[in-house]
Order: structure tokens, then C-alpha cells, then sequence
């Protein structure tokens, strides 16, 4: 080839590589920009508890901007607050399946089937959690009192201990020991009650109102 017309192939060849990575640049700032504004105008509606309506401002958006993680997310959490339970249970089962190890959002997928009344689905993916991250207390507690409700009293206990064994101690988890004591005629459960009094005691306030019922139930 000619230096000329080599010259003149790369320059066309610069050329289109240029205005193909700018269009993609342009492309991803507009769907970035829509997703951000479908986010913050979202928002307005969720703190005026108009759940439905913030959940239609993301679905316009996931028009436009399909399987966005952030907008899924969102879209979920909108559809749980409306009640929308079945349409929220798709929306956050299509994210788990595009982010399967995403502690995140398999917390929010059961948390929504909590709400759902699936308690025994929603254990399941709290197990789920765990085995990504052991250490998540919350979880594990919120997993151990939801067995004790559904009266899977050696479960309850197994994940209590496993809490008990890392020291992730909380008034909460002495009150759950207890409660299980008295489920399982190990005992009458004082002693975690004193545990709990000692180590986690309520404030004032917390008395006045009555916080102090002596369960987790």
C-alpha cells in the first residue's frame, strides 16, 4: 500500500474508532443521567409514602435502562412498601438472578418475603447470607428469632450460640437464650434475663415507655 494511502486508511480508521467510543460514552452518560434522575425523583415520592408512583418512575427508567441493577432495587423495595408483594418478589428475584452472591440484595429479598408472610422462604435466604458472610450479626439474629416464631426451637438455638460463640452479643440475643430455655424445659430463663439486664440495660425512657417486655416477640 501506497505511504499515502496508508496514511489515509489510518486516519479514517482513527476517525471511525473515535466517533464509535464517543458515541458510547454519550450512550452510557445518558443512561447514567436516567438513571440518577429516576433515583432522586423516586425519592420525593417515597418520603411522601406515594409508593406506587415512585415505583412508576423506575419502571419508566428500566424502560430505557434495562436490568439496571440500582433501579431494580429500588423498584422492589417500592413495590414492598405499596404491598405489591408478588410484583416485588419478581422484581428482586430477577436482581438475585443477575447478582446471585450479592449479600445486599438477597438481604432485601427476604426481608421481602418477610413481609410477604413467606417466613419459611425468607429463612432460606438468610441461610443464603450467612454463607456468604458468616459475620453478619443482624442477619443471624433476625434468622434465629424467625425459627423461635416458627417454633424450630434447635435451629433458633443453633444460630443463637453461633452468635453466643463470636461474641456478637446484644440484650436482644440473652433474651432469645432465654425464651428458648423456657421453650425447651432447659429452664425458666432468668439467668439470660439477668444477662441481659446487666450487660444491655434500658434506659430510662425505654422504661417509661415499657420497652422492657421480656421477650423478642
Amino acid at each position: 500500500m501506497p505511504k499515502i494511502s496508508r496514511a489515509r486508511f489510518l486516519l479514517v480508521l482513527l476517525v471511525l474508532v473515535v466517533g464509535f467510543t464517543t458515541s458510547c460514552v454519550s450512550l452510557l452518560s445518558k443512561q447514567e443521567t436516567i438513571v440518577l434522575d429516576a433515583i432522586s425523583g423516586g425519592a420525593v415520592f417515597l418520603a411522601e409514602g406515594n409508593y406506587r408512583e415512585a415505583g412508576n418512575i423506575y419502571l419508566a427508567a428500566l424502560d430505557e435502562v434495562p436490568n439496571d441493577p440500582r433501579l431494580l432495587y429500588n423498584l422492589s423495595l417500592a413495590q414492598a412498601q405499596a404491598k405489591d408483594f408478588n410484583l416485588a418478589v419478581v422484581t428482586i428475584n430477577t436482581l438475585v438472578r443477575l447478582f446471585p452472591e450479592n449479600v445486599k440484595y438477597l438481604r432485601a429479598k427476604a426481608a421481602i418475603l418477610q413481609a410477604a408472610g413467606s417466613s419459611r422462604d425468607a429463612c432460606i435466604v438468610w441461610e443464603q447470607v450467612l454463607r456468604l458472610d458468616p459475620y453478619d450479626q443482624l442477619v443471624r439474629l433476625l434468622l434465629a428469632r424467625e425459627y423461635f416464631i416458627n417454633l424450630e426451637f434447635q435451629q433458633s438455638k443453633k444460630h443463637a450460640l453461633e452468635l453466643y460463640g463470636k461474641g456478637q452479643y446484644s440484650r436482644d440475643l440473652y433474651l432469645l437464650l432465654g425464651q428458648l430455655q423456657q421453650a425447651m424445659g432447659e429452664g425458666d430463663g432468668s439467668s439470660w434475663k439477668l444477662l441481659a439486664d446487666a450487660y444491655f440495660p434500658l434506659t430510662s425512657s425505654e422504661n417509661e415507655k415499657g420497652a422492657d417486655t421480656g421477650t423478642l416477640l
